[in-house]
């Protein structure tokens, strides 16, 4: 008896050792697994009232924007140095159906594509987003096309499908997806798992959707857009207002984003994030 007894002891702190061990591995796992990830940041001066920012593999694009006034387009070299101005931007047509800020644009096909809201009709809601094309010299070719946002604070372009992506501002649950070879026909509404709030920018890098959250940390959330899932959330910790932002990778491994703290004008500022 006294052998059998303390046969069924040792079985007994076998499965407690066994048991702690995968406890101790399953909590090194969700340790790794929830670590932020490490990032890397520089800033510098840049434009005021940021609101988005493009590239075309030479030159930056740059939209502004703040309280119905400078909506007006950049066109930058590569250091950066002012090539191109357009102010007032938005479509006399849209202006005159009080159409009055723009948002995250995106570069794709020798085109840029703005968004456009409306100005708020009721508690500060908008109606009927819409998106408007230029071309590279900063000229509105005459081509928009009206949607069922609210709000349009930011669009991305998926360089494999042409099919541009865009969400709400708050309260995103999905991604509205529209055709461009359509006429920006809406194809699609991709479901996140994952309410996103404040959404300000975004982009495609290396077949993901990166977002940019005017939230409490400044994150940036990379996005599968063929599922829906939020993979990896991105906190930059930036004092200022997240505004939008484009996945470049420059020669130094940096991408780029962009913020400004309003009211104050000169206060624009180019961040260069590497993660």
């Amino acid at each position: 008896m006294a052998e059998s007894a303390k046969g069924k002891v040792g079985i007994a702190w076998l499965i407690a050792g066994i048991l702690i061990g995968l406890l101790i591995g399953i909590s090194i796992g969700f340790t790794l697994l929830s670590k932020p990830t490490e990032i890397r940041m520089e800033k510098e001066s840049w434009l005021p009232y940021c609101q988005g920012l493009g590239w075309d593999d030479d030159c930056w694009y740059f939209s502004t924007s703040h309280q119905g006034k400078f909506n007006d387009l950049y066109k930058l070299d590569s250091d950066g140095n002012v090539i191109l101005k357009e102010e007032n931007v938005i479509p006399p047509s849209l202006a005159k159906e009080g159409y009055d800020h723009i948002g995250d644009l995106d570069y794709w096909n020798r085109k840029l594509y703005l968004p456009i809201e409306h100005e708020p009709v009721l508690n500060g809601l908008r109606v009927n987003a819409t998106f408007a094309i230029y071309d590279s010299q900063l000229k509105f070719t005459g081509r928009s096309f009206k949607t069922s946002q609210f709000h349009a604070p930011w669009c991305a372009i998926d360089l494999e499908t042409g099919y541009l992506y865009s969400s709400e501002w708050n309260d995103a649950w999905d991604l509205y997806v529209y055709d461009l070879a359509e006429g920006g026909m809406l194809v699609e509404k991709v479901h996140l798992d994952k309410r996103l709030s404040s959404v300000q920018g975004g982009d495609f890098y290396r077949g993901y959707l990166y977002l940019c959250l005017d939230d409490p940390h400044k994150d940036i959330c990379k996005i599968d857009t063929k599922t829906g899932k939020v993979l990896d959330v991105i906190p930059t910790e930036i004092p200022e207002e997240m505004e939008g932002l484009t996945l470049h990778e420059a020669s130094n491994g940096f991408i780029h984003f962009v913020a400004g703290h309003y009211p104050v004008k000169d206060a624009g500022y180019l961040y260069h994030l590497d993660f």
